[in-house]
């Protein structure tokens, strides 16, 4: 009797033991359930996420959803003629075989994550100014999750404190900022201030451990500009009006192919429509529109050195494109960077007699 009655306890342990291991296992074949987006608080360029307990979630996914799509697991069915015909949809679904199911794929939009955490809040930082985002969060347990929970928020203006010359400046996404000429030795240049309203990206405005200051953005009259200052040594500033190659390329543009003003094939000035006039100096007066023309091709440069005060304006042609004459200093064998002034080029492009583009670039160093 006390045989059986052992027995028969020993029985009750292993079916109470399984009693208790079941439901665990059965939950853990199933998915996390999806959790919801209690709140989701904006603070300038920041968004600050929160979300309630998820049951059967370990963990949590934190995303951001992107523009683009692809083609992205959405679930797995039974191998049928009913589901491949019901799933095979152009550009909504696709599947692929395996073994006895398939697999199906849906065309839907990709998620950038950005953390996987157990907490049940997170904060993205960062992020442009004055931008519409969707975010989502999602349960994860193991190789399982559930779908992705969603919200929209616009963020809002970016913001920076930034020294130039030695004094503060406030820069903020869209609002005007007045930047001033650098604090460069041995340069004088008749323009002191340089207005610009910065764009919202990450790179439209920032600065460097070194204090370089980066502004772009636009004009106060919607043309495209930017805005460079490395303290002590480089200065750069830049507008244009046709920021569209197909316009560029049908009228004109100024570029240079390097930072510095080294030498005289990387700063040059395309022109392409017979009314484009450029015009420019090499000691930081103002170029004037109504400069002596002075009627030199590209082949008729006098390359070499040129002195304080030496400028030249060129008329435009259909197929010409120019490259400002060598503005270095060369030393007694003709090359190498051995010079006793900075380095300054003010360049403006006109288009009859309207003012389409103006590059200033100082190097002192």
């Amino acid at each position: 009797m006390k045989k059986i009655t052992k027995i028969a306890a020993l029985f009750l342990v292993i079916m109470l033991s399984f009693g208790v291991i079941e439901p665990t296992y059965a939950a853990s074949s199933r998915n996390p359930k999806a959790p919801k987006i209690t709140s989701a608080t904006v603070n300038g360029t920041s968004v600050t996420i929160s979300w309630s307990k998820a049951k059967r979630a370990k963990k949590y996914e934190v995303a951001e959803r992107t523009t683009e799509k692809s083609w992205v697991k959405y679930k797995t069915v039974k191998k049928t003629r009913k589901n491949k015909k019901k799933y095979t949809k152009a550009n909504k679904y696709k599947v692929k075989a395996k073994g006895k199911k398939y697999i199906v794929y849906k065309y839907d939009y990709r998620y950038a994550v950005h953390a996987l955490v157990s907490r049940r809040t997170y904060t993205i930082r960062d992020l442009d100014g004055n931008t519409d985002y969707t975010f989502a969060v999602r349960s994860v347990n193991g190789k399982k999750h559930s779908a992705w929970r969603t919200v929209t928020r616009k963020t809002g203006a970016r913001s920076i404190r930034a020294q130039i010359n030695g004094k503060p400046f406030e820069i903020t996404s869209g609002k005007k900022v007045t930047l001033p000429l650098p604090s460069l030795p041995g340069i004088t240049l008749n323009k002191k201030s340089f207005d610009i309203v910065p764009g919202n990206g990450e790179d439209d405005f920032y600065t460097s451990e070194d204090g370089d200051v980066i502004v772009r953005g636009k004009t106060p009259s919607g043309y495209d500009a930017n805005y460079v200052y490395r303290p002590d040594s480089y200065f750069g500033y830049g507008w244009e009006k046709y920021s569209s190659w197909d316009d560029r390329e049908k009228y004109g543009y100024l570029s240079y192919g390097s930072q510095y003003m080294s030498w005289p094939e990387e700063y040059s000035i395309h022109i392409f429509d017979k009314n484009m006039k450029a015009v420019w100096t090499l000691d930081g007066t103002e170029p004037q529109f109504d400069q002596t023309d002075k009627d030199i091709n590209a082949s008729e440069y006098p390359f070499g050195t040129w002195t304080k005060g030496g400028s030249i304006r060129i008329h435009g042609s259909t197929t010409e494109s120019y490259k400002i004459p060598e503005v270095r200093w060369a030393d007694s064998k003709g090359y190498g960077i051995n010079r006793s002034a900075p380095i300054v080029v003010w360049v403006k492009l006109y288009q009859g007699k309207t003012l389409i583009a103006e590059d200033i670039t100082i190097d002192a160093e």
